[in-house]
């Protein structure tokens, strides 16, 4: 009979802990931003967005051209890694034919998130946590567009 309340307070510790360990975990923000390109100009509206670190970033970017038949994704890179990317784009694009595919390469660990491409009047969604703080280059991958096609992801401290 001795082994019973030993085993049961045991047992009662553990579910104390299991719930306690759940009580405590917050969920992460959600923060959710919208991007568009600037019509038919080479730009993002807005050009610059703020988040804090951790918080799980929801960015809806829609290709609001109506001329310019070019695709535009939108890619969030590491700090100092877009011109390195922005070349290796370039290379990718001189290879190929293939206007659908990315300009980036699938698993690049310099990449923090990208779109698809997309045509005009399409609009997708990408999701990725907030990095560390720090100030973070976005850009469309498309040769020659990053020149204005750029803003910066300012993350603060969460």
């Amino acid at each position: 009979m001795r082994g019973w309340p030993g085993l049961c307070g045991g047992i009662g510790l553990g579910v104390m802990l299991a719930l306690t360990g759940c009580a405590s975990h917050k969920p992460r923000p959600e923060f959710h931003l919208t991007v568009t390109s600037d019509g038919d100009f080479l730009a993002f509206k807005p050009d610059r967005l703020s988040v804090p670190a951790g918080a799980m970033v929801v960015v809806t970017f829609h290709h609001a051209g109506r001329i310019i038949s070019q695709k535009h994704d939108f890619v969030v890179a590491a700090k100092d890694a877009m011109p390195a990317l922005l070349a290796q784009s370039n290379q990718l694009a001189a290879s190929s034919t293939d206007e659908d595919k990315s300009f980036i390469a699938p698993g690049d660990a310099r990449v923090i998130s990208a779109s698809p491409r997309i045509a005009k009047g399409e609009t997708t969604t990408i999701r990725f946590i907030a990095p560390a703080p720090g100030d973070y280059p976005f850009f469309c991958s498309t040769p020659g567009h990053a020149d204005t096609m750029r803003g910066v992801l300012h993350v603060t401290p969460s």
